[in-house]
């Protein structure tokens, strides 16, 4: 096989998997008092309002008093007051959602909704802890306190 024939299909499986497997956004679905997003690579904050979509690798942030509702591939994450939060991983195929996010500060509740046929990888890390959930609700802090609603963690 010719270098250009192996090179023409290293370039093929590439691109399949890149349209294979896309990237998630949250969505702002509910803001109560302050919130801002600061985007990956950016040093700037910016006040979020209902609609706005976050992408990976943004970080999160809710004033005192404040909450903000978020929509993650129909799974729904609400981060309570004080709270600071990483989007570390969001991806989906036609197989898997993975979502990942790290829990620098505050308290974050989620309810997590399985697709069918569809795997729903959906955690939540701390500097304490890590919590790794398929289709539950729950709340979890940054000290690595949880409290399971319904399902399993």
């Amino acid at each position: 096989m010719r270098k250009t024939d192996r090179f023409l299909i290293a370039l093929a499986l590439a691109f399949l998997t890149a349209v294979s497997a896309h990237g998630l956004e949250a969505k702002v679905v509910s803001v109560s008092g302050k919130a801002e997003v600061q985007a990956k690579g950016t040093s700037s904050w910016k006040a979020l309002r209902v609609g706005d979509v976050i992408s990976k690798g943004s970080v999160i942030s809710t004033g005192f008093k404040s909450s903000l509702g978020l929509n993650v591939d129909g799974s729904t994450v609400t981060l309570g007051a004080l709270t600071r939060m990483t989007l570390e991983q969001l991806a989906s195929n036609d197989s898997k959602t993975q979502t990942s996010l790290y829990l620098d500060s505050g308290r974050v509740h989620a309810e997590v909704n399985k697709t069918a046929g569809k795997r729903v990888d959906f955690k939540v890390s701390s500097p304490v802890a890590t919590a790794s959930v398929r289709g539950t609700s729950f709340s979890f802090s940054a000290a690595g306190n949880s409290n399971i609603e319904a399902g399993l963690v």
